[in-house]
């Protein structure tokens, strides 16, 4: 497998486990059937999504993630940046009634899922992607 992953955590609040970040996307790529990619992990606050979101999709208003896909044919290589808010993790995860390190991997998981061509537009496909991103939580439980 030819993987590249850059994590780098803008966002001094919070702590990352860059290793389990890499294991996280690596295990997706594997269980995928993708082979090459290139990918990019900013770990963000409010204040920079929100200038994000303005700037690149038009919208006023803070997210947990974007994924912006930087190569037009997913099926080759994946190259893609996806930026992950902690501030609005940290929020979800007392939320949910999960762990931060839970919540940071299911966002993970989403983005990386999103590169993949799952989507979350419609009820039938968001169901789709909660289901997948279960699956991979369950197989990092068993780590």
């Amino acid at each position: 497998m030819k993987l590249k992953i850059d994590i780098e955590n803008i966002n001094d609040k919070f702590n990352i486990e860059v290793k389990s970040i890499n294991k996280i996307v690596e295990l997706i790529f594997i269980h995928e059937k993708k082979e090459q990619g290139n990918i990019s992990i900013v770990f963000v606050d409010h204040t920079y999504i929100e200038e994000l979101n303005e700037k690149f999709l038009g919208r006023s208003y803070s997210t947990d993630v974007i994924t912006f896909p930087l190569s037009e044919d997913c099926e080759e290589s994946v190259e893609a940046e996806i930026y992950i808010n902690l501030d609005i993790v940290a929020e979800n995860a007392v939320n949910y009634n999960v762990t931060f390190y839970e919540e940071v991997s299911r966002i993970v998981i989403h983005g990386v899922l999103h590169l993949l061509n799952y989507d979350d537009g419609d009820a039938d496909s968001r169901n789709r992607m909660t289901q997948r991103e279960d699956y991979y939580l369950k197989m990092m439980a068993d780590w």
